[in-house]
C-alpha cells in the first residue's frame, strides 16, 4: 500500500508540474492584476500577494493524506480528480493599510 500511494503521489505531482502549474501561474497573475486595479479604482491602499503551491508543499500534503486513514481515500482517482480535492493550489492575499 505504501508503494502504491508513493506511485500515486508521484503521478499526481508529474501531472501537476506538466499540466497545472503554468495554467495556475497565468490565472493567479490575472487575478492579482485585477484585484490591484479594483483596489486602486476605489482608492483602497493595499498590497496584493499571490502564489501557486510548490511541488514540495503539495507532496507534503498528499503524503499527509496517505498517512491518515481518514483521508487516504482522497488519493483515489486520476491526478485531475485528486488535485480537485486540494483546496489551496493557488491563493491571493490582500493586505490593507490603516492610518
Amino acid at each position: 500500500m505504501i508503494t502504491e500511494n508513493k506511485k500515486k503521489i508521484d503521478e499526481v505531482l508529474e501531472f501537476f508540474e506538466s499540466k497545472e502549474v503554468d495554467r495556475l501561474v497565468k490565472m493567479i497573475r490575472l487575478v492579482t492584476v485585477r484585484m490591484e486595479q479594483e483596489l486602486n479604482e476605489v482608492e483602497i491602499l493595499a498590497r496584493v500577494s499571490s502564489r501557486v503551491k510548490s511541488t514540495s508543499s503539495l507532496r507534503g500534503k498528499l503524503q499527509k493524506w496517505a498517512d491518515d486513514p481518514e483521508k487516504v481515500e482522497r488519493l483515489i482517482g486520476d491526478p485531475e480528480q485528486i488535485l480537485a480535492r486540494v483546496s489551496d493550489l493557488a491563493a491571493a492575499r490582500v493586505m490593507t493599510y490603516t492610518e
